[in-house]
């Protein structure tokens, strides 16, 4: 991916896509993340009708083998406030896959992206599938007790208890695909099984038949 400006063919080939998902599932809670451009993907969030988006680098510059990301929270939040105020903003914090171009405590990076008016913040591993480490939630969640606090990656049915000890929620990808391998399609029984168990973690019954 293009680590500063998402393509202008990029930009418009999910609109299109994400217009269509939302046609057919207009109930269902759709998000747009176009990695390191989150004012594109306002622009795909605006025009489809989704409720949020994901921006991987929102206060802090980031380093990957795509190369360095850079992005100004301010001119972030005056687009989103130009086009729909009410879309929400979830912002990585040490996003997944890079790092830090001045690498600082988590705790204070994720501060920043709340001061910064981000409505929720995203902790993740070192790559997709990976656990995040409970550490570093319990780290951000002290300096934030009251803040929603996201899980972006490595999310099963064997810590999710541990995990919403802390987290507000979670994005899940990897765990729902076959073999838990992201690259492979979707195992419907893995995600019976996984929703199974936050059913009972949101009730309360965990470890009970």
């Amino acid at each position: 991916y293009f680590p500063d400006v998402a393509p202008a063919e990029t930009v418009a080939s999910l609109s299109i896509v994400a217009h269509e998902i939302y046609k057919a599932f207009p109930d269902t809670l759709m998000g747009i993340c176009l990695l390191a451009d989150p004012i594109a993907s306002i622009a795909v969030a605006h025009s489809s009708g989704a409720k949020f988006v994901r921006a991987t680098v929102f206060t802090e510059a980031s380093v990957d083998v795509s190369g360095l990301a850079i992005r100004r929270p301010h001119e972030i939040l005056r687009y989103r406030k130009f086009l729909d105020p009410s879309i929400k903003l979830f912002a990585d914090v040490h996003i997944k896959h890079s790092a830090p171009l001045a690498m600082r405590p988590i705790e204070e990076s994720a501060y920043d992206a709340a001061y910064f008016l981000a409505d929720a913040v995203i902790i993740s591993g070192k790559h997709t599938g990976f656990e995040t480490p409970i550490e570093n939630l319990r780290k951000v969640r002290a300096v934030l007790p009251d803040y929603p606090i996201l899980v972006g990656s490595g999310m099963n049915k064997l810590n999710a208890e541990k995990i919403f000890e802390v987290a507000s929620g979670a994005f899940v990808g990897s765990t729902f695909k076959i073999d838990g391998d992201s690259y492979k399609s979707v195992d419907s029984e893995r995600v019976k099984e996984f929703m199974c168990t936050v059913k009972k973690i949101r009730s309360g019954f965990l470890g009970e038949k």
